[in-house]
């Protein structure tokens, strides 16, 4: 009763007042959705502590600010200074790798969805890594297949042997095998939607530590790339025959005839919204 008598005498007020209130909530949820995307993007990087660190600095800045202890508060007021210089020297790679997974083609999928069309031509490219991975797995032939989600990939597909070739279960499957000398195996094959872009392609590899130590050379690469870029990287292994699937840092690992599973998890992440799981070994 007292608030709607309040209304009434002094509406302008009440607007007043109540647009303050979603100005702070919109202020507050732009915040937190800005925090979450670099938290995110920085996600299995170095950055990601240095960041935190800066975090706890700036509460302690604040604390010494509201004491005044004026000592101190001239010692962090020197602090931007060199900090922009210090974490852009540091963290150049980081901040590379940030402005790579700013895609505008990925943000411009999640939002407005994808075309019929755009969607028919990702199943078919799942059906002809699903099938080629199978075979692959089945005749013990090591591969190392890298779909350029995020196109850009430009500069490792220069560094290999350009293919330029219509994308086909069949050309895969010549290109890793490992006999008669041939020159592509060795490497990865980086494909788009619908071509065969380039193999024997040579590809950053991981520095982690917390990966399951029987992960060879290729299986490293994989997550290097998976860490640096928007790709989707699958693997198969010779030794085991197992298919490893890796995106942004994390991998899903699988038997060679569990062909429905690579397939869920293909279509899963080719999908505009992100996967939010962490990533897991399935498979042994």
């Amino acid at each position: 009763m007292v608030l709607a008598i309040s209304i009434l005498f002094n509406p302008d007020a009440y607007i007043h007042g109540l647009r303050t209130m979603i100005t702070i909530a919109a202020d507050f949820v732009l915040i937190a959705g800005l925090a979450y995307i670099l938290l995110n993007a920085l996600r299995n990087t170095p950055a990601l502590p240095f960041l935190l660190s800066l975090a706890i600095l700036a509460l302690v800045y604040v604390g010494v600010d509201a004491l005044g202890l004026y000592g101190v508060d001239r010692i962090f007021s020197y602090a931007p200074q060199w900090l922009v210089i210090a974490v852009i020297v540091l963290f150049q790679e980081d901040i590379r790798r940030l402005i790579l997974k700013a895609n505008p083609n990925n943000l411009l999928k999640r939002f407005i969805g994808q075309s019929a069309a755009a969607q028919k031509a990702e199943s078919e490219l799942t059906e002809v890594i699903v099938r080629a991975t199978s075979t692959l797995s089945s005749k013990g032939l090591g591969a190392l297949i890298v779909y350029d989600k995020a196109q850009d990939l430009g500069d490792y597909a220069a560094g290999g042997i350009q293919v330029d070739s219509v994308l086909s279960e069949e050309i895969l499957h010549a290109i890793f095998i490992d006999r008669f000398a041939n020159p592509l195996h060795d490497g990865a094959t980086i494909i788009s939607t619908d071509r065969i872009i380039a193999a024997a392609c040579f590809l950053p590899l991981t520095t982690r530590m917390d990966i399951d130590p029987s992960l060879g050379t290729r299986h490293r690469a994989a997550l290097g790339l998976s860490e640096e870029t928007g790709s989707i990287v699958v693997v198969v292994s010779e030794e085991t025959r197992q298919i490893t699937i890796c995106y942004q840092g994390r991998y899903w690992r699988y038997k060679g005839t569990e062909s429905d599973d690579v397939r869920g998890k293909l279509q899963e992440l080719l999908r505009p919204r992100r996967p939010r799981e962490r990533g897991t070994e399935k498979g042994g």
